[in-house]
This record gives structure tokens, sequence and C-alpha cells, in this order.
């Protein structure tokens, strides 16, 4: 029953005023953040080196980028429908935005939760024990040595150890309890694991390039959201989550017109 403009006709005069007032709609050509970016990942130090292992991250920031471009793209060709109104224009492009948003979000989890296995994984690798060489009474002098050397001695000597590459100090040392060299339990993690960085390096690069895919990811992601709003047309200066406010209110009072002119309703955005 009725024109389907009608409905959300009756809406278009008390609610421009209301968006007009607050600045949620804006006129100004969009265009993603360079923040969000693909290449953006390229500035992570080890990028060349390590790229397989942080192509996730690459690839949230493509679903993230494209996804953009399309709802901007969607947004263009609404507004070339001149039977549409403003607000059925916005409403028209919503339910695409919001699955290009929901498969964002998606592809930056995934991402985030690969990448931080992946960092875990090496941190686990780098703070695996030292196993004790059989050196027989040697493993037991080289521990009573150390033993006997004060705290700052004995650190000393098993950096040394470390920097020079004495296996058989540092298993005799590292390869057994703490307990049975005078160190301390936290002294004792902490030096195996220089050992292992020291004997690792690849780990630790690809670790730290871990790291800052995940800080990338932590940093830029958070964007997204009002990036979203702006591509389907939202004031670059209004609060965030005021679009999606605005296509609440415009389908629930699309609804109550249409409940009132006994006229079908579409699927709300």
């Amino acid at each position: 029953m009725g024109n389907p403009r009608t409905a959300l006709g009756r809406l278009d005069n008390p609610l421009k005023a209301r968006t007009v007032a607050a600045g949620i709609i804006g006129n100004t050509a969009f265009a993603p953040t360079i923040g969000l970016h693909p290449d953006t990942v390229k500035a992570i130090d080890g990028f060349t080196e390590f790229e397989p292992y942080l192509r996730s991250a690459t690839n949230a920031l493509e679903t993230i980028w494209h996804g953009l471009e399309a709802i901007d793209k969607a947004r263009a060709a609404a507004s070339k429908n001149q039977v549409w109104n403003q607000w059925e224009k916005l409403l028209a492009i919503a339910p695409l935005a919001r699955k290009k948003q929901e498969a964002m979000t998606r592809a930056v989890d995934t991402a985030t939760r690969d990448l931080t296995k992946a960092a875990e994984q090496i941190e686990e690798s780098l703070s695996k024990p030292l196993q004790a060489r059989s050196l027989g009474v040697l493993n037991q002098e080289i521990r009573a040595h150390v033993r006997s050397l004060s705290s700052e001695e004995r650190m000393k000597f098993i950096n040394a150890a470390i920097k020079r590459g004495d296996e058989d100090a540092l298993s005799s040392v590292l390869g057994v309890g703490p307990y049975l060299t005078g160190l301390g339990e936290a002294e004792h993690k902490m030096l195996v694991r220089r050992y292992n960085e020291s004997r690792n390096p690849d780990d630790m690069r690809r670790l730290q390039a871990t790291r800052s895919a995940i800080e990338l990811l932590n940093q830029r992601s958070p964007l997204l959201w009002k990036q979203v709003e702006m591509a389907m047309g939202m004031a670059e200066d209004a609060r965030p989550g005021s679009m999606w406010g605005l296509i609440d209110e415009l389908n629930a009072g699309d609804k109550a017109a249409r409940d009132a002119l006994e006229m079908d309703s579409p699927t709300a955005a």
C-alpha cells in the first residue's frame, strides 16, 4: 500500500534538521587514510626478510583498504539515483557497509591471533632450556668455580662465555638447576634467554618484526570504525558512531511509518 518513498519521506524534514545540526552528514569526497594502506607493513624493520611471516598483517590491511573503497564506490553509485532522497541512499549502502566492516574486523582478529601465536612459538623456542653436556668431572669443576664467585663476577663470567660461545661452560652452568651454580631463578632464565638469542639471531629478528606487525594492527585497526562511516558519507568531525546511530533511527522511523501505512518493510540495514 502506498509509495515506498512515502514512509521514508515522512522522516525527511525532522531528521534533516537534526542531522545537519549535529553535523553528521558531510559532502566531501572520501579517501581511506594512508595509515590503513597495506604498504605500511613494509615499513616494519625486517619486512623484506620475513615478509611471508607478516603476510597476515598485509592481508588484514588489504581487506580494510579494499572494503573502504567498495563502500565509497557504492555511495557514489547510490548518489546517482535521482529517485532516492538522502536517507534512502544511505540505507541502500548500509547493508554493504556493515558486511564489509564485519569482514574487516574478522581479518584483523585473524591476523592478530596468528601473529600472536607465531610470537609465542618463537618466545618458547628462545626460552628453551639448555641440555648439560657429559663432560665428567669438568662439569663439577665449572659449577664449583661459578658458585664460588660473587654475584657480579658470576654474571660477568657467564656473559663472557655467551659472547665467546663457550658451549662447555654454558651447558655446565645453564644446563642444570640454578641451585647448583649459585644463580637465582630469574637470573638463570634471563641468561638462558640471552644465550638462545645469541645462538638464534634470525629468530630474534623475526620475533621483533612479528611484534611490530601486531603493534601496527593494534594501533591502526581502531581507525577503521570511523573510516567506514566516513566512506558512507559521515562528516570528518562528526562523533564516531553517529552514522550507525542515524541508520538505526532511519530504520526505526521507516518501520513505524510502514506499520502505520500497513506497508511491507524491506530488510533493515
